[in-house]
């Protein structure tokens, strides 16, 4: 896992985020987000106002994409979901300055070595927790 995780975050270009996640499937999985990306789905982007144009949804060209949202956040579709547990930050000004321009690999050793692994686990939402540093030792 690890290894995995590590791997995947040093393997992204340009901005972005690692999440270690928990999905409908009762599985861990790694999910990659770049720029505002987010784990969470359509349905958690209930805004009413594009902030870019202050154009209310629906209005001109942008209604494709409030109908997307509104139908999505309408179905009662709960087999697409994850739990965020941790998430690693991986854009450049994370690392840049501590580690020079070279030292994205540095920095995701020194967040895989400060992660509290009981905070990860409190987030796990089976039954209020539970000890998963066992699957995360080097």
């Amino acid at each position: 896992m690890r290894t995995e995780l590590l791997t995947t975050a040093a393997s992204m270009f340009g901005n972005g985020w690692v999440w270690l996640v928990f999905d409908q499937n009762k599985n861990l999985r790694i999910l990659c987000t770049y720029n505002a990306g987010t784990p969470y789905g359509a349905t958690h982007r209930r805004q009413d106002t594009d902030m870019n144009t202050r154009q209310t949804l629906g209005e001109g060209n942008i209604s494709y994409m409030t109908n997307t949202v509104r139908l999505a956040a309408q179905r009662s579709d709960d087999t697409n979901w994850a739990v965020p547990l941790l998430n690693i930050n991986c854009w450049q000004h994370a690392w840049l300055e501590d580690h020079g321009i070279t030292g994205k690999e540095r920095y995701l050793e020194a967040v895989w070595n400060h992660i509290d692994w009981n905070v990860v686990a409190s987030r796990w939402p089976l039954r209020g927790g539970a000890d998963l540093r066992p699957f995360f030792r080097r």
